[in-house]
């Protein structure tokens, strides 16, 4: 298929050939399957052609997938974008998608270039594609056609003109009941001969086929077709779904039908002629028995896709069922159990919030940490700057100071010397405040650049024990699932036993207000958090799951920490008292005096 400014073909294994070329005459190289096109207007003066690129199939990143990579075996082109279809029925796009031609949401102008499949097409068996100067079409295996892109004229047939960036059924106007029937669709009981057979796509125009010979158009196109109602030229077809009035402009976004079977001349061949039954393929000159054999296959095809489309809406009803009992799985769990999932993904949404917020006050101080030393380094700059005028100056001072020693009073010339250096001196005293003023302005800098980073390394701490508490969180949520039916593993349980020890030994205590009791207490409490670590420590080295083990010794260690900085700071009340000696000192002068008085009782 060529396209605006590129063309693309299809080799026999499926893989593609895309010359990135201007539009020209391509012919193929039957040694090496390459395109060999025309030289570019700006390349005119070189011999060798402009050479194609080996493009291998796409990967099939959709649920219903048999192959990672697939034969290709149709591509369009449209002005900036391109569209693949695979074997398996998969839609792939890429290139630009500034008005959702790619059928997903717009990121970039220009995505990464690679093929990715229309997930929003994953369950639907589609055979055949067409694309427009900014839009698609995608015809399914049950004769529905799925447009996206930009529409501005029209050109999705879905009743609006808003562009589209994902696939929308392109539909008819309402009916009587105010609903609106997708293109191709037949009821159970209708007329299966309704269903879209072919697909194409203009500039700002689409059109289709049906298998009983009707032929549908939208977008600009039927910018200037009117419904005339009469026999002949471009006319209306009365029987059709369109309801504009004889004469009136029809409606650009709606499909409207120019033909019919009854429109077509008829008894101009022996035969009935098809190029849907024919599979959209013109053999002149094949025999009879080919032609038959040919639509046998197309008709065997057209089965097979048909029974693809059934059965992967049956895998995906199995799987919406399979996902909804897992949902009655868990509800029946026991209201504990949801309980406690519930509070876990409480204190994981918990986490994750405060994790986004120290994130945001981490840029904020990078940005102004940044800024700091943007203006330290502005501030240096000046100072040097003004030190050298500062040079300058007071070396030019000297100067005229020794012409005006050496000029004679009352002279003009010594009058202007001492104008000079009164102006000079005027210059050195601003550089001087101007000089002081940017020092005082640096330490400032320096002062706010220290209190930031001091900040900005205690948020990064606050961020490793959040992340380190999060992993451990959805480490224990994830130990839960696995251990519904038996239990909390040896982790989990050493982890809530250990919490529980240290919740009934520090809860409810009262401070001693006597100095030894205090210092006796403080000294229970380090042996308990002691314990608590060597516990710990033990349970984490026979662990079979040395990292989650880690995690959860260092879950452990926090308390323990935590505990241990309350201790610390009640232990503070009594420092003054600790480092009291008095009492050793009276204590020795009483044992002296008693020696004495006993020596002289002696004597």
């Amino acid at each position: 298929r060529a396209g605006w400014a590129a063309a693309i073909m299809l080799q026999p294994d499926g893989g593609a050939l895309a010359d990135p070329s201007r539009m020209g005459h391509f012919a193929i190289d039957p040694t090496k399957y390459w395109i060999v096109g025309e030289p570019a207007e700006d390349d005119a003066n070189t011999a060798a052609p402009v050479a194609a690129r080996l493009l291998p199939s796409p990967e099939a990143k959709v649920q219903y997938a048999t192959e990672v990579r697939q034969r290709v075996v149709q591509v369009c082109l449209g002005a900036e974008h391109g569209i693949l279809l695979t074997d398996s029925g998969v839609t792939c796009t890429w290139g630009d998608n500034r008005y959702g031609q790619l059928g997903r949401i717009p990121c970039l102008k220009e995505e990464n270039g690679s093929p990715f499949p229309v997930l929003n097409l994953q369950s639907e068996e589609i055979v055949q594609i067409a694309s427009g100067k900014h839009h698609c079409l995608a015809l399914t295996a049950s004769g529905c056609v799925w447009a996206w892109g930009r529409n501005k004229a029209g050109q999705l047939g879905c009743g609006d003109f808003r562009d589209k960036v994902l696939p929308e059924k392109v539909r008819h106007a309402p009916t009587g009941d105010n609903k609106e029937i997708q293109l191709g669709f037949v009821e159970p009981n209708g007329d299966k001969r309704a269903k879209i057979g072919s697909v194409g796509a203009g500039v700002n125009s689409s059109v289709a086929s049906a298998l009983n010979s009707d032929v549908w158009q939208w977008g600009e196109i039927s910018a200037e077709f009117r419904d005339t109602g009469s026999a002949g030229g471009k006319r209306r077809i009365l029987s059709g779904k369109s309801d504009a009035a004889p004469g009136k402009h029809v409606p650009k976004h709606r499909p409207f039908k120019i033909f019919e079977k009854s429109s077509y001349r008829t008894q101009l061949r022996t035969g009935e002629v098809s190029v849907l039954d024919m599979g959209r393929r013109v053999l002149a000159t094949a025999p009879q028995e080919d032609r038959a054999r040919i639509k046998d296959l197309v008709m065997t095809r057209r089965l097979l896709q048909s029974s693809i489309k059934k059965e992967r809406e049956e895998l995906a009803e199995d799987d919406a069922k399979q996902q909804l009992q897992e949902e009655k799985r868990s509800q029946t769990m026991g209201e504990s159990n949801g309980n406690e999932a519930r509070n876990l993904q409480d204190t994981i949404s918990m986490l994750e919030r405060e994790i986004a917020i120290i994130d945001r006050d981490i840029d904020l101080y990078e940005k102004n940490l940044q800024s700091c030393e943007l203006q330290q380094v502005h501030s240096r700059t000046q100072i040097q700057i003004l030190t050298q005028q500062g040079t300058q100056l007071s070396n030019t001072q000297d100067d005229y100071a020794l012409k005006l020693v050496e000029a004679k009073k009352g002279t003009s010339d010594r009058s202007k010397l001492d104008i000079k250096l009164a102006e000079i001196r005027e210059f050195i005293d601003a550089n001087q405040n101007t000089r002081m003023t940017l020092l005082d302005q640096r330490a400032e800098t320096d002062k706010e650049k220290q209190r930031i980073a001091m900040a900005l390394a205690k948020r990064k701490e606050e961020l490793r024990k959040l992340a380190r508490r999060l992993e451990t969180v959805k480490d224990l949520g994830m130990s839960a699932k696995a251990n519904v039916s038996s239990g909390s593993d040896t982790l989990v349980k050493m982890l809530k036993e250990q919490r529980k020890r240290i919740f009934e030994h520090f809860d409810g205590k009262v401070t001693e207000s006597e100095f030894v009791a205090a210092m006796q207490q403080m000294e229970q409490d380090n042996k308990f958090l002691h314990s608590v670590e060597v516990k710990a420590r033990e349970i984490a080295n026979s662990s079979f799951e040395p990292q989650r083990a880690a995690r959860m010794q260092a879950l452990l260690q926090d308390l323990v920490e935590l505990h241990g900085s309350c201790s610390d700071m009640r232990g503070d009340v009594w420092l003054k008292d600790d480092l009291d000696v008095s009492s050793f000192f009276a204590r020795s002068q009483g044992s002296q005096g008693k020696s004495s008085m006993s020596s002289l009782g002696r004597s």
